[in-house]
Protein backbone atom coordinates (compact mmCIF):
# COMPACT_ATOMS: atom_id res chain seq x y z
CA UNK A 1 0.00 0.00 0.00
CA UNK A 2 2.28 2.81 -1.20
CA UNK A 3 -0.34 5.37 -0.19
CA UNK A 4 0.24 4.58 3.51
CA UNK A 5 2.97 5.98 5.74
CA UNK A 6 4.58 4.05 8.54
CA UNK A 7 5.73 5.90 11.64
CA UNK A 8 8.14 3.60 13.47
CA UNK A 9 8.90 4.41 17.10
CA UNK A 10 12.52 3.35 17.39
CA UNK A 11 12.21 2.26 21.07
CA UNK A 12 15.99 1.89 21.20
CA UNK A 13 16.33 -0.12 17.98
CA UNK A 14 19.34 1.00 15.96
CA UNK A 15 18.49 2.72 12.66
CA UNK A 16 20.37 0.03 10.74
CA UNK A 17 17.96 -2.70 11.91
CA UNK A 18 14.82 -0.73 11.06
CA UNK A 19 16.28 0.24 7.68
CA UNK A 20 17.05 -3.40 6.88
CA UNK A 21 13.49 -4.46 7.74
CA UNK A 22 11.92 -1.60 5.80
CA UNK A 23 14.05 -2.50 2.76
CA UNK A 24 13.20 -6.19 3.13
CA UNK A 25 9.47 -5.46 3.03
CA UNK A 26 9.74 -2.78 0.33
CA UNK A 27 8.45 0.10 2.43
CA UNK A 28 11.59 2.19 2.99
CA UNK A 29 10.18 5.22 1.16
CA UNK A 30 7.03 5.08 3.30
CA UNK A 31 8.82 4.67 6.61
CA UNK A 32 9.36 7.46 9.11
CA UNK A 33 11.99 6.68 11.71
CA UNK A 34 10.74 8.47 14.84
CA UNK A 35 12.89 9.30 17.83
CA UNK A 36 13.30 11.93 20.52
CA UNK A 37 17.04 11.79 19.75
CA UNK A 38 17.64 13.90 16.65
CA UNK A 39 21.17 12.49 16.29
CA UNK A 40 19.69 9.00 15.81
CA UNK A 41 17.43 10.43 13.11
CA UNK A 42 20.46 11.81 11.29
CA UNK A 43 22.07 8.36 11.60
CA UNK A 44 18.88 6.82 10.13
CA UNK A 45 19.09 9.05 7.07
CA UNK A 46 22.65 7.87 6.45
CA UNK A 47 21.62 4.19 6.41
CA UNK A 48 18.20 4.86 4.81
CA UNK A 49 18.57 7.86 2.48
CA UNK A 50 15.17 7.09 0.90
CA UNK A 51 13.49 6.85 4.30
CA UNK A 52 11.78 9.65 6.16
CA UNK A 53 12.35 11.00 9.64
CA UNK A 54 10.64 12.66 12.56
CA UNK A 55 11.99 14.01 15.86
CA UNK A 56 9.73 14.19 18.91
CA UNK A 57 10.02 17.34 20.97
CA UNK A 58 8.43 17.14 24.37
CA UNK A 59 9.04 16.59 28.03
CA UNK A 60 5.54 15.70 29.34
CA UNK A 61 4.92 18.40 31.96
CA UNK A 62 2.43 17.54 34.71
CA UNK A 63 0.59 20.84 34.37
CA UNK A 64 0.64 24.16 32.55
CA UNK A 65 2.21 26.13 35.37
CA UNK A 66 4.47 29.04 34.36
CA UNK A 67 7.47 27.00 35.55
CA UNK A 68 6.54 24.03 33.37
CA UNK A 69 5.86 26.24 30.36
CA UNK A 70 9.29 27.87 30.78
CA UNK A 71 10.99 24.48 31.24
CA UNK A 72 9.19 22.95 28.25
CA UNK A 73 9.95 25.87 25.98
CA UNK A 74 13.63 25.82 27.02
CA UNK A 75 13.79 22.10 26.22
CA UNK A 76 12.17 22.46 22.78
CA UNK A 77 14.21 25.59 21.99
CA UNK A 78 17.47 23.82 22.83
CA UNK A 79 16.63 20.90 20.52
CA UNK A 80 15.54 23.23 17.71
CA UNK A 81 18.77 25.22 18.08
CA UNK A 82 20.84 22.01 17.92
CA UNK A 83 19.04 20.80 14.80
CA UNK A 84 19.16 24.24 13.17
CA UNK A 85 22.94 24.31 13.67
CA UNK A 86 23.09 21.38 11.21
CA UNK A 87 20.55 22.94 8.85
CA UNK A 88 18.03 20.35 10.08
CA UNK A 89 20.10 17.86 8.09
CA UNK A 90 18.22 14.60 7.59
CA UNK A 91 15.11 15.75 9.47
CA UNK A 92 11.78 15.78 7.60
CA UNK A 93 9.41 16.50 10.48
CA UNK A 94 9.37 17.45 14.11
CA UNK A 95 6.50 16.64 16.43
CA UNK A 96 5.81 19.09 19.22
CA UNK A 97 4.12 17.52 22.23
CA UNK A 98 1.47 19.88 23.58
CA UNK A 99 -0.12 19.72 27.00
CA UNK A 100 -3.57 21.28 26.95
CA UNK A 101 -5.35 22.82 29.94
CA UNK A 102 -8.63 24.35 28.85
CA UNK A 103 -8.97 26.29 32.12
CA UNK A 104 -6.13 28.62 31.03
CA UNK A 105 -6.40 31.65 28.75
CA UNK A 106 -3.60 30.17 26.64
CA UNK A 107 -4.36 26.48 27.08
CA UNK A 108 -1.09 25.23 25.63
CA UNK A 109 2.27 24.19 26.99
CA UNK A 110 4.46 25.17 25.18
CA UNK A 111 2.69 28.49 24.77
CA UNK A 112 0.87 29.62 21.65
CA UNK A 113 3.44 32.36 20.76
CA UNK A 114 6.33 29.93 21.27
CA UNK A 115 4.76 27.27 19.05
CA UNK A 116 3.93 29.78 16.32
CA UNK A 117 7.58 30.90 16.21
CA UNK A 118 8.84 27.30 16.29
CA UNK A 119 6.54 26.30 13.42
CA UNK A 120 7.67 29.27 11.33
CA UNK A 121 11.31 28.41 12.01
CA UNK A 122 10.84 24.81 10.96
CA UNK A 123 8.86 25.74 7.85
CA UNK A 124 11.60 28.17 6.76
CA UNK A 125 14.01 25.23 6.95
CA UNK A 126 11.65 23.02 4.92
CA UNK A 127 10.75 20.87 7.93
CA UNK A 128 7.15 19.80 8.51
CA UNK A 129 5.64 20.17 11.96
CA UNK A 130 3.30 17.71 13.60
CA UNK A 131 1.59 17.91 16.96
CA UNK A 132 0.11 15.56 19.47
CA UNK A 133 -1.93 16.91 22.33
CA UNK A 134 -3.49 15.37 25.36
CA UNK A 135 -6.88 16.87 26.12
CA UNK A 136 -9.69 15.69 28.34
CA UNK A 137 -12.02 14.08 25.80
CA UNK A 138 -12.66 15.28 22.30
CA UNK A 139 -12.36 19.01 21.73
CA UNK A 140 -12.69 20.44 18.23
CA UNK A 141 -11.63 23.91 19.34
CA UNK A 142 -8.23 22.57 20.43
CA UNK A 143 -7.62 21.14 16.97
CA UNK A 144 -8.84 24.35 15.34
CA UNK A 145 -6.47 26.45 17.43
CA UNK A 146 -3.51 24.17 16.71
CA UNK A 147 -4.35 24.11 12.98
CA UNK A 148 -4.48 27.92 12.96
CA UNK A 149 -0.93 28.00 14.37
CA UNK A 150 0.30 26.28 11.20
CA UNK A 151 0.78 22.65 12.18
CA UNK A 152 0.96 20.37 9.15
CA UNK A 153 -0.03 17.08 10.79
CA UNK A 154 -1.75 15.72 13.87
CA UNK A 155 -1.35 12.60 15.93
CA UNK A 156 -4.50 11.91 17.89
CA UNK A 157 -6.30 9.47 20.13
CA UNK A 158 -9.56 10.91 18.75
CA UNK A 159 -9.50 10.35 14.97
CA UNK A 160 -13.28 10.66 14.63
CA UNK A 161 -13.17 14.21 15.97
CA UNK A 162 -10.29 15.14 13.70
CA UNK A 163 -11.94 13.55 10.64
CA UNK A 164 -15.02 15.70 11.26
CA UNK A 165 -12.80 18.78 11.00
CA UNK A 166 -10.94 17.82 7.81
CA UNK A 167 -13.44 19.46 5.42
CA UNK A 168 -13.18 22.66 7.45
CA UNK A 169 -9.36 22.56 7.35
CA UNK A 170 -9.33 21.75 3.63
CA UNK A 171 -11.59 24.74 2.98
CA UNK A 172 -9.03 26.98 4.67
CA UNK A 173 -11.18 27.85 7.66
Amino acid sequence: RPDRLLYVDEKGAPPKIIAALAEKFGVIEQTYYCSPNWRRVVEWRKVAPKGRSMVWLGNFPRDNSPENITRTEAFVQKRLDEMAATGFDGIDQVQIHVRTDLSKEDPFCPSTPFMKAAIERCHKAGVGVQTVTWTEGENKDVYRRLWALGFDHFTTDYPDTLFELLPEFAAGK
